[in-house]
């Protein structure tokens, strides 16, 4: 029930500030109350849903200041990630290819296979690091923003700037050192803010 939950939140079926009863969900679901209720707590602790007030429960909305803070932890987390994984020398790392930044520029204009994508290069990257935890508080962090992220790559510039950064990155793992390739990343997020908080006004 969590990952289905989960699930409706990252697509933005269930859109921030949504409000989430237990009791429609578990109908909604064919369920009873109780993993419904399990899920939302365990959602609630990650940050994925908020409590207000009279127990009420809604899809956690995230403004700038929040956005800023989880680029700034991402910068610092895959930055890690992905020194780890060129230390570990991950045979996939020297497998990347131009294939996703081509089919990413093929598929500009579909929001919901150009994120796929996107995310996907990011985590083809970290995967070879050797670390569960590490790679668990990143997937949450990227959960966090996933739908906004749908919001804003519909804007052509923000596209471009990402698929510019990619390539900085293939290019840092084909031919620099693993303390370099995480400089490279941690700045690719965060020159990604000034982008952010222009489309985040827009909205």
């Amino acid at each position: 029930m969590y990952k289905h939950i989960k699930m409706r939140i990252r697509k933005g079926v269930y859109p921030s500030g949504m409000r989430l009863v237990p009791e429609s969900l578990a109908a909604e679901f064919g369920v009873s109350r109780m993993p419904v209720r399990q899920a939302l707590r365990k959602l609630t602790t990650e940050g994925f849903v908020s409590s207000l007030p009279n127990r009420r429960l809604v899809v956690s909305e995230i403004d700038l200041a929040s956005m800023k803070e989880i680029f700034e932890m991402r910068a610092v987390l895959e930055g890690l990630a992905t020194r780890l994984a060129m230390e570990n020398k991950d045979a996939r790392l020297k497998q990347l290819r131009e294939d996703n930044l081509v089919a990413m520029e093929q598929l500009i204009g579909n929001i919901d296979q150009w994120s796929i994508l996107h995310r996907r290069f990011h985590e083809d990257i970290y995967r070879g690091c050797g670390r569960p935890m590490l790679l668990q508080q990143i997937s949450n962090l990227l959960t966090m923003v996933e739908p906004y992220m749908k919001v804003w790559i519909s804007d052509t510039t923000f596209q471009q700037h990402a698929l510019l950064g990619h390539r900085e990155i293939l290019n840092a793992i084909n031919n620099k050192s693993a303390d370099e390739c995480e400089q490279v990343m941690r700045d690719h997020i965060m020159n990604t803010i000034p982008d952010l908080h222009e489309l985040y006004c827009k909205r």
